[in-house]
């Protein structure tokens, strides 16, 4: 059953984050960008969730198809659509199926680059191992430099039916080396 009461609180927070990040960049006169698709498949042993627990039961199949629009409201700004899904070999069952949409937000600062962004998200579960749905709000933060990445996730699940709401705090640094 869908709880249009987390919907529309996902919703509303799309439309205030949009309003905020691109206040008087509408760019009517322009011509609208191609899409870039992208998708990609991989297998891996486990499919091990971002607060580090183990999902399913072996080794699993992740695919993404994403469609992404640049320079949708200003120059630095691009809106994508997305589905990832993660099926499970050892037990036959497709566990979760992932759609959402994400906005996010280039800036030039000194010594690098920044970004933010915000993506609204529906989870459904078809095997059912977890439940049956879960809507989901992600914020995010980058910045980039020529020495390190480092960026902040803040992803809520909203609650519904007799699912809490669940926050996720995650922070990441990285070093991309050329070979």
């Amino acid at each position: 059953m869908i709880d249009f009461m987390a919907l529309e609180k996902l919703l509303t927070s799309v439309v205030i984050g949009l309003s905020i990040l691109n206040a008087g960049y509408i760019r009517a006169d322009d011509a609208p960008k191609r899409p870039k698709i992208d998708f990609s498949t991989s297998v891996a042993n486990d499919y091990v969730a971002k607060p580090g627990f183990i999902f399913g039961s072996g080794p699993v199949n992740q695919t993404t198809l994403n469609f992404s629009f640049d320079e949708v409201l200003n120059k630095k700004d691009s809106l994508s659509f997305f589905g990832w899904s993660n099926y499970d070999f050892t037990d036959g069952k497709m566990h979760e199926v992932d759609i959402g949409l994400n906005y996010s937000k280039s800036f030039d600062v000194k010594g690098g680059k920044a970004s933010v962004g915000m993506s609204p998200q529906y989870w459904f579960y078809p095997s059912g191992l977890i439940g049956d749905f879960d809507y989901a709000f992600d914020v995010k933060a980058n910045y980039q430099t020529k020495v390190m990445d480092a960026g902040f996730l803040f992803r809520n699940i909203f609650p519904h039916g007799n699912a809490p709401n669940r926050q996720i705090y995650h922070l990441i640094t990285s070093k991309t080396f050329e070979l």
